[in-house]
């Protein structure tokens, strides 16, 4: 057996601890690992994996389905990347399955009052998440987050940040009544592993990799039966799955493909890794 642990060049370096916890596991299996690269599958120097199973760290759609169509189990598989890289969809996805979630639009017009969110649809991390205070800002914002996918082009091979990519996509949703507040779920194998609020007192992100605090959460019969419902439908290799407070409840907010796992590595004693690769062994 085979692992393909598939990353973006300019990510593998201050990945290299976390990749080495994918090889310290598949060592522990028998499991032979080989770390690829997405722009040397893309320029033809590396070939698409033709044994094993992939994990795909790059949240590239195209290259998941480009994988599942050669036969290669992949992990996430298509679905779980289209939602995680995609809020909006995600969402849906999520409302139509029952589940709370806040008022959101593509248009901050066919929201009725201030302060509002604004973020893209495809950003990760709290980045390309904006507090709008009133529908000026909203233009000031969209500039500012060009002129970053700019300054990331110009500092690696990632073609698809350019400056006058007109593919940022934006959503606007309600803002929670508990801000600086939220709950990452960690999702292995469509079990809960783990959650873990996040809290910030500077910040109405309360991101961990923004200088957000983070203590494990214990969930309530009422939030895990929630949490259990986001995976209905999907298969889930590893995930996160995000929800803010409002009203007293939790509320969905996103699904994180792929997902960092320093809070659990830094306040809890979970290998998740480890519980990946052997969820993933018994998988196949």
């Amino acid at each position: 057996m085979l692992c393909n642990l598939i990353y973006n060049r300019p990510e593998a370096e201050p990945n290299k601890n976390y990749i080495g916890f994918y090889r310290r596991a598949c060592t522990r299996r028998g499991v032979d690992f080989l770390v690829l690269y997405k722009e040397d599958i893309d320029s033809g120097i590396t070939p698409l994996p033709q044994q094993g199973f992939a994990i795909n760290r790059t949240r590239d759609l195209s290259l998941t389905k480009a994988l599942e169509a050669k036969g290669i189990p992949v992990f996430n598989n298509s679905t779980v990347t289209l939602l995680g890289n995609d809020k909006l969809a995600a969402l849906h996805y999520m409302e139509e399955a029952g589940l709370p979630v806040l008022r959101t639009a593509e248009h901050p017009e066919d929201l009725d009052c201030y302060p509002i969110i604004m973020k893209s649809r495809d950003g990760h991390g709290g980045t390309e998440v904006f507090l709008l205070h009133s529908p000026e800002e909203a233009a000031v914002c969209q500039q500012q987050a060009l002129r970053a996918r700019a300054r990331l082009a110009s500092s690696t091979t990632d073609a698809s940040a350019t400056a006058d990519n007109p593919g940022i996509r934006w959503i606007y949703q309600e803002m929670a009544d508990t801000p600086g507040k939220d709950l990452r779920v960690y999702i292995t194998g469509n079990r809960i592993t783990a959650a873990m609020l996040r809290t910030s007192i500077t910040d109405f992100r309360s991101n961990f990799c923004l200088g957000g605090k983070a203590s494990v959460y214990t969930l309530s019969p009422e939030e895990e039966a929630i949490v259990k419902k986001t995976m209905s439908g999907l298969s889930i290799g590893h995930c996160g799955m995000d929800f803010l407070f409002h009203n007293g409840h939790l509320v969905f907010n996103e699904l994180e493909d792929v997902v960092g796992s320093r809070m659990l590595y830094t306040y809890t004693d979970i290998d998740v890794v480890d519980d990946y690769i052997r969820y993933i062994l018994s998988a196949l």
